[in-house]
């Protein structure tokens, strides 16, 4: 074989070993973005998946059980800078009442933005409120107020109790509601989603108040946004995801059966 000959050849399987390299790199980075997809894709099926189950929850409970379905913007965290909230997101929160166990406001007065009230059992006599019941639904003439604080057997009358309640930090209903507290609820469940700055989508559980649960569900989330809207009694929940890669995906779901107004809650039997 000539120099020239060499030469040539010599090239020609550098550019072939070239040309092999660079479609392995082609096929690698595929495979990577191909398994980055679909983790998001998991992850974005899972964020759906737990927006339903509240959603369910309301189309099984509301009617009967009284549901508030609210985005607070602040709730309580235990002292880990990872478990704290993402930045420019929201948290979509589940709070569970059963009219069952309700309280009828009978005397009350207001005290700065404190609620103190003599209530006894709406409809079960024998009803005891347990005295690590100190979270509470109030429902007002103009809308429902998620209540913190504590209650103690009244004197004379067992059954009954003396409550002294604050509005909760999140609560978005009007402050001059609180004057208006006619009925008081036990939360049954108390629930958060959302995301973490460590990109995880967390599911919390309140207990007094306090949380005594916060899991995480699954990962890597950069930004998760709720938002809730009511027509004609119908909740519409919609959910926007934002992933590390840049890539973002929408979800929109609704109830599909009219929640229960606080009117009835006021007014009629459970």
């Amino acid at each position: 074989m000539s120099t020239i000959e060499h030469l040539i050849a010599s090239a020609l399987f550098l550019l072939l070993s070239a040309h092999m390299l660079s479609e392995s790199a082609i096929l690698t980075k595929s495979s990577k973005e191909g398994e980055l997809h679909y983790t998001e894709q998991k992850a974005f099926s899972t964020v759906t998946s737990w927006v339903e189950e509240f959603v369910r929850a309301a189309d099984m409970h509301t009617l009967r059980s009284g549901l508030s379905l609210t985005t607070p913007e602040a709730f309580l965290f235990k002292r880990s800078s990872t478990l704290l909230p993402a930045e420019n997101s929201n948290t979509l929160t589940l709070l569970q009442i059963d009219p069952v166990y309700a309280y009828k406001v009978i005397t009350h007065d207001t005290l700065s933005d404190t609620f103190h009230a003599f209530a006894c059992p709406r409809y079960d006599a024998d009803f005891r409120l347990s005295s690590e019941d100190e979270h509470f639904i109030g429902a007002s003439s103009n809308c429902l107020l998620e209540l913190q604080g504590k209650s103690y057997v009244h004197s004379g009358k067992s059954e009954c109790r003396d409550f002294k309640l604050r509005p909760s930090p999140s609560d978005r209903c009007h402050k001059e509601a609180l004057e208006d507290t006619r009925l008081l609820f036990p939360i049954k469940n108390h629930l958060t989603l959302y995301v973490s700055k460590n990109g995880d989508l967390r599911l919390v559980q309140y207990k007094l108040g306090n949380i005594v649960e916060n899991q995480p569900l699954v990962s890597p989330i950069k930004r998760i946004l709720f938002s809730l809207k009511e027509v004609d009694g119908i909740i519409i929940v919609s959910v926007d995801v934002t992933f590390p890669s840049g890539r973002s995906d929408s979800y929109t779901t609704s109830t599909s059966i009219t929640k229960t107004s606080h009117y009835n809650l006021l007014f009629h039997p459970a």
